[in-house]
Order: structure tokens, then C-alpha cells, then sequence
């Protein structure tokens, strides 16, 4: 099984690199021009989804810690805060449906690249601490996602966790003298899973922020543009990185005319290499 994986790996080195030697040949733009990671709708769907949740994880401490009303001063008190809390908790629900409904292919590639794992990506997350601290002297290992392993994990983690907090925040707003047992038991794994998606949120803003050497410039993917440096691009998102430029040359060679995407490119390369 060692051997097999390590045919696996070098396949994929193999792989994308060919991949970047190709596009580096086509000479369609300078190698360290920004990328366009993200659009305008999903960089605003991520402003709502982390507004939201840092709202929703203030109040709902101040609502949890009830013995510190501080806490609870800027909403005017124990019961506005847990008031407000709860509606916005509806409003982000209905968001979330909403979103599933109106954009679901966009949904459904989301849910589809953040669950596809293979046994490649456990040498991208061996390596993971060198290439966040020290990405100039250690080269990551190269995998086919749209998102990074880590990326991957982060995502099934707080879906599966703001899944848990709106089905116990929903049983915990009906009436409690009809489920006394279920109201208990809902806001112990609500508190719990709150303390989760703090530790979630904190990891992701440390990511986010560009701090840690191997994530610098990675915040401007969902703020100015959605551009991110090239090189940063490229040890993240390796095959990824190439894909928009492959695009971008195809588009000048037809035209002008209607390309696919960059999910789609993606898509059409893993069904190649099966």
C-alpha cells in the first residue's frame, strides 16, 4: 500500500507540474500577476455568512455567561440579546436555504470539492506546519483539489457544525414545557458546538489574516477583488492556479466565445486522469 501511494504522489507532482510547464509555455500572462480566486457573488455571500457568525457567537456567549451582564449591555440586556440572537440565528437559516435553492449547482460544487479526499492529500497535511512557516525552504505536496486538504477539512467541519446549532437553536425555540427533555439535551450540544465554531473561526481568521508565511495575501480572496499573488495561489491551489489562465487563453483564441468554467475544466481533468 506504501508503494502505491507513493506512485500516487508522484503522479500527481507529475501531473501539475506538466500542467504549469504548459501554461508557463502558452505565455498568456506574466507568472506573478494576481488571480481571480473568487467573484463578487460569492464574496459577498462570505461577508453575510461572517457578519453573521460574529454576531451570533457574541451573543450567544453573552447569552450562555447570563452571571456576566456585561456582556449582554450593548443589546440591552439578558433577554433583547437572546431575542436578537434568535432571529438572526432564522435569518441566517433562511439564507442558507435560500442560497441552497437559488444557486444550487454552485452549492452542490461546494459540498462536492470540500468531501473529495484521497490518500495523496495526507502527505499535503504531513507537511502542512513547513509550508505555513516556512513555505521559501519546504516545497507542499501538490493535490488535485479546488480547495486545499486543510480548506477541506475546515469546510465539512463548520457545515456539519452550523447544521447542529440550527437544528438545536430551532428545537430550542419551541415551547419548552412540551420537550423539557429535548430543550435540556439541545442546549448542552448547542453550548457545545458553540465553543467548536469559535475555535473554528479563530483558526480561519489566523489563516485568513496572512500572519503565517505560507498564507500571505490569501485574504484579498474575499476582500479587493478576490485576487490573490500568484505564488501564494500556486502552493495552495496548484492545479487550481493554472485553470484560470488556461481559461483566460482559450477565451482569446475562440474570440471571444462562451468558455466553461473553471470547475468545469477541473471536472473534465479528473475524469482524464480516470
Amino acid at each position: 500500500m506504501t508503494g502505491n501511494l507513493r506512485r500516487a504522489a508522484t503522479a500527481t507532482r507529475e501531473e501539475a507540474r506538466a500542467v504549469i510547464d504548459r501554461e508557463h509555455s502558452v505565455g498568456t500572462e506574466p507568472a506573478r500577476a494576481p488571480l481571480v480566486r473568487n467573484g463578487r457573488p460569492a464574496r459577498w455571500l462570505h461577508t453575510l455568512i461572517y457578519l453573521s457568525t460574529l454576531f451570533l457567537a457574541y451573543s450567544g456567549i453573552a447569552v450562555l455567561l447570563e452571571g456576566h451582564p456585561a456582556l449582554a449591555r450593548p443589546f440591552g440586556g439578558h433577554v433583547p440579546t437572546a431575542t436578537s440572537h434568535r432571529l438572526v440565528g432564522y435569518g441566517l437559516l433562511v439564507a442558507a436555504a435560500l442560497v441552497a435553492v437559488v444557486w444550487w449547482r454552485a452549492a452542490g460544487r461546494f459540498v462536492a470539492n470540500s468531501v473529495r479526499f484521497s490518500r495523496i492529500d495526507l502527505r499535503w497535511l504531513a507537511g502542512y506546519p513547513r509550508m505555513a512557516l516556512t513555505p521559501g525552504r519546504s516545497e507542499p505536496a501538490l493535490h488535485r483539489g479546488h480547495f486545499d486538504p486543510g480548506q477541506r477539512v475546515f469546510n465539512v467541519l463548520l457545515v456539519l457544525t452550523f447544521l447542529v446549532l440550527g437544528v438545536t437553536g430551532i428545537a430550542m425555540g419551541m415551547p419548552e414545557r412540551f420537550l423539557p427533555s429535548v430543550f435540556g439535551w439541545s442546549l448542552r450540544i448547542h453550548e457545545l458546538a458553540t465553543w467548536v465554531l469559535i475555535g473554528l473561526v479563530a483558526g480561519h481568521l489566523l489563516l485568513a489574516s496572512g500572519l503565517l508565511p505560507g498564507y500571505r495575501g490569501v485574504w484579498r480572496a474575499m476582500h479587493l477583488g478576490g485576487r490573490v499573488p500568484a505564488a501564494t495561489a500556486r502552493r495552495l491551489w496548484p492545479l487550481w492556479s493554472t485553470a484560470p489562465q488556461r481559461q483566460r487563453a482559450t477565451a482569446r483564441n475562440a474570440g471571444g466565445a462562451r468558455q466553461p468554467s473553471t470547475d468545469q475544466l477541473e471536472e473534465r481533468g479528473a475524469r482524464r486522469q480516470q
